[in-house]
């Protein structure tokens, strides 16, 4: 019979024991080192546009901002649940919509979408912070949005801090 510990400072089982067929253990190594990557991430990292595109979905998730990417046609791929929490939206209404259209029509203007368009066009990364107010479907929010594109990554992100 397998058994594990948990390590009281951060909640995470510490493997002692497993299967003997490997497959508990397995499971547990890698939930501890899932668990290890998304709790380094931070909404002011400098590299976070290459931790985010390592995150599955159930890690993305775990994040306590907001995370929005899109695809190069505008089409909303990632969704997580800060963000459905604070929106007030569901991932399933948000994925597969258009980013500036129909999910965040306030972030369709020069501070946003056409900084994307710029940096798309020029063929330069973009990451760069701004004050910014959610008023779309929601009562007017202050919050700080980062802005993330990168000519090597297929995945564009809006990141939402609160």
């Amino acid at each position: 019979m397998p058994w594990a510990i948990m390590d009281q400072a951060v909640g995470l089982p510490t493997l002692n024991a497993c299967f003997i067929d490997g497959t508990f253990f397995s499971f547990l190594i890698k939930k501890i080192k899932t668990q290890e990557t998304y709790m380094a991430i931070s909404f002011e990292q400098t590299d976070i546009l290459a931790s985010l595109e390592a995150l599955d979905d159930n890690e993305l998730d775990t994040l306590d901002f907001g995370v929005i990417g899109f695809t190069g046609d505008i089409i909303v791929c990632r969704y997580n649940t800060s963000e459905a929490k604070l929106s007030g939206l569901r991932p399933v209404d948000a994925l597969g919509k258009n980013v500036f259209t129909e999910l965040a029509q306030c972030m369709n203007n020069f501070l946003v979408a056409v900084r994307f368009e710029d940096a798309i066009t020029e063929g330069v990364s973009l990451d760069t912070t701004i004050d910014f107010i959610l008023s779309w479907r929601m009562r007017p929010t202050k919050v700080q949005l980062r802005l993330l594109y990168s000519p090597g990554y297929s995945t564009r992100y809006i990141l939402v801090q609160r």
